[in-house]
């Protein structure tokens, strides 16, 4: 158990870190965890010793070059993000555990059960942001997004090992940036579909009347209707419906 309160936090913010990383690499933050402990840098928690084995920095190396690689493919992308949405918050689970060597078991997993959960978040944030690039560029944009999550990714891992209080800061930092990513990217792709519909575009967060595109623009076409257009059925004295008149006459 951490001796102080400042070394509880640290631990938290570590795992957290790894955690956010997780979310937006599977294997790197592990690989990390790996490398750093094989090094001296940081202990392991007991039950997860295996991550400093031989065969685990080989197998954590190619799965990371694997991802990297893959993640770098238009379309091919969208399909690992399926896939990764279950296997980033294992991944951000196990990383945190790894961090929670000394604390109180109950603890360790509660707090390794809410850092999944930011892996989780992350996942589903990049995968929207991901999709919106898709729609507003065709791919083209998702390599160099691919690049830029790498480069997260491993900075948090290292900063999460290295500087846990920091690494703690910039996930509040990125979860915000990523926020503004995903909410302009939906404000792109509302615009697009006004274009292309030639109506108003209209939000569906906005106002009581959803997110029907062109519904305005419609109903201004269409305009007024006119009364004296309308045929009226007509009855006889003997209950017969006679052919309808055109009420102009």
């Amino acid at each position: 158990m951490p001796e102080t309160t400042f070394e509880f936090i640290v631990a938290i913010c570590a795992g957290i870190g790894l955690a956010a990383a997780a979310g937006i690499r599977a294997f790197l933050p592990l690989l990390a965890v790996c490398i750093a402990s094989r090094i001296g840098v940081i202990e392991l928690n007991p039950g997860l010793d295996f991550l400093q084995s031989n065969v685990a920095l080989v197998a954590l190396v190619l799965a990371t070059i694997l991802e990297v690689a893959a993640d770098k493919v238009p379309v091919l992308d969208n399909f690992l993000d399926v896939g990764a949405t279950f296997l980033r918050p294992v991944s951000g689970f196990i990383a945190a555990m790894a961090m929670f060597g000394e604390l109180p078991s109950s603890v360790a997993v509660a707090m390794a059960l809410f850092a999944a959960a930011i892996s989780l978040g992350t996942q589903l944030g990049r995968a929207k942001a991901r999709l919106g690039s898709t729609a507003t560029t065709g791919g083209l944009a998702n390599p160099l997004l691919s690049t830029a999550e790498d480069a997260i990714s491993g900075t948090l891992s290292v900063l999460a090992i290295v500087l846990p209080l920091l690494a703690a800061v910039l996930v509040i930092f990125f979860l915000y940036l990523l926020w503004r990513f995903v909410r302009g990217i939906r404000r792109a792709a509302g615009r697009a579909a006004q274009h292309v519909t030639g109506g108003t575009y209209r939000n569906p967060g906005v106002g009581s009347g959803g997110g029907d595109v062109g519904a305005n623009f419609r109903s201004r076409r269409a305009g007024p209707r006119d009364p004296s257009m309308e045929l009226r059925p007509d009855f006889s004295s003997d209950g017969e419906q006679e052919a309808p008149r055109d009420t102009r006459s």
